[in-house]
C-alpha cells in the first residue's frame, strides 16, 4: 500500500468514526429524551386524580420517541456487540410501548400500577440505551 492509498484509508475510517459518533449521539439524545418522557408519565400516574388524556398524549409522545430511537439505531452498522445490544434493546423499547400504548390511550384507575411498572421499566430501559450509547461515542 502506497501513502496516498494509506492517507485514503485513514480518511475514509476517521469518516466512519465520526459518523457513527454522531449516531451514537443522536441515539443518546433520543433515548434521554424517551427516559424523561417514562418518567413524566410515571408522575401523572403517581397522581390523585388521574388524568387519562394527559396519560395517553405522554404514552403516544413516548411511543413515537421509541420507534425514532429504533430507527436511529438499526441505521447503524452492527460493527460490534454493544452496538447490537442498542439495536436490539430500542427494538425491543419499541415493541413495549406499541403493547402499552392502546392501555395507556384507555387507562383507567385499575391500571395504573401496571402502567407504572411499564413506564419505570422503559425509563430504566431508555437510561440504559443512553448510557451505553454515551459509552460507544465516546
Amino acid at each position: 500500500m502506497n501513502v496516498n492509498q494509506t492517507v485514503v484509508a485513514l480518511s475514509l475510517t476517521l469518516a466512519l468514526a465520526v459518523g457513527a459518533h454522531a449516531s451514537m449521539g443522536s441515539v443518546a439524545e433520543k433515548a434521554r429524551a424517551a427516559k424523561q418522557q417514562a418518567e413524566e408519565i410515571q408522575v401523572l400516574l403517581k397522581a390523585k386524580q388521574l388524568d387519562a388524556a394527559k396519560v395517553a398524549e405522554k404514552a403516544s409522545l413516548l411511543h413515537d420517541q421509541a420507534i425514532e430511537l429504533h430507527q436511529v439505531a438499526a441505521a447503524l452498522e452492527r460493527s460490534n456487540a454493544d452496538i447490537a445490544k442498542v439495536q436490539d434493546a430500542a427494538e425491543i423499547m419499541k415493541v413495549l410501548t406499541e403493547s402499552k400504548l392502546n392501555v395507556a390511550q384507555n387507562a383507567t384507575a385499575k391500571d395504573r400500577e401496571a402502567l407504572k411498572a411499564s413506564a419505570r421499566n422503559l425509563a430504566t430501559r431508555a437510561g440504559w440505551i443512553a448510557k451505553t450509547a454515551a459509552k460507544i461515542g465516546g
